[in-house]
């Protein structure tokens, strides 16, 4: 059996209910077909995090600048590391985050990035705030479908 992601540490904030769990393959290649649809549509990108030790990948990757909105997010970018359970460690998160925050800057044309840790996280959380992140009391509203307006929080920023 395979190492799985622990569901809590994924961030499916206004994903629109997707889970991100795909229970056969025609449901991975409707979520494949999605993501390069998105890409191409300029509304997200979804990168595999590769492990250079076994070849292996062992999360994904998502970045996006949310545009113009109404709450305290507003033309931000934002960061979504989803890494499998046995690589959720202070270290990777911090190498990883290390190797993307500065140039996604540049690339979603934005001067603060967010992402999210819930209190739980404690690995994340210590390696966001070593990279410079500050927890945030502001909310994420949600802009589309069924969450659309649902305050989301727990959110950490950091600025160019």
């Amino acid at each position: 059996m395979g190492t799985r992601f622990n569901q809590c540490f994924l961030n499916s904030d206004n994903c629109d209910g997707d889970n991100f769990y795909y229970p056969t393959a025609e449901k991975m290649q409707e979520a494949i077909k999605f993501r390069l649809y998105s890409y191409e549509n300029r509304w997200f990108v979804r990168f595999t995090v590769i492990d250079k030790k076994t070849s292996k990948a062992i999360g994904t990757i998502e970045l996006f600048n949310r545009g113009e909105t109404d709450d305290d997010f507003s033309n931000v970018g934002v960061l979504r590391l989803d890494i499998r359970s046995d690589h959720e460690k202070e270290s990777v998160l911090f190498d990883i985050i290390s190797l993307i925050i500065p140039s996604a800057y540049s690339l979603f044309d934005c001067t603060e990035i967010i992402t999210k840790a819930p209190s739980y996280a404690i690995e994340r959380i210590s390696a966001i705030e070593k990279f410079g992140f500050k927890k945030s009391d502001g909310l994420l509203v949600g802009k589309y479908g069924t969450h659309d307006k649902y305050p989301y929080n727990e959110y950490w920023t950091v600025k160019k």
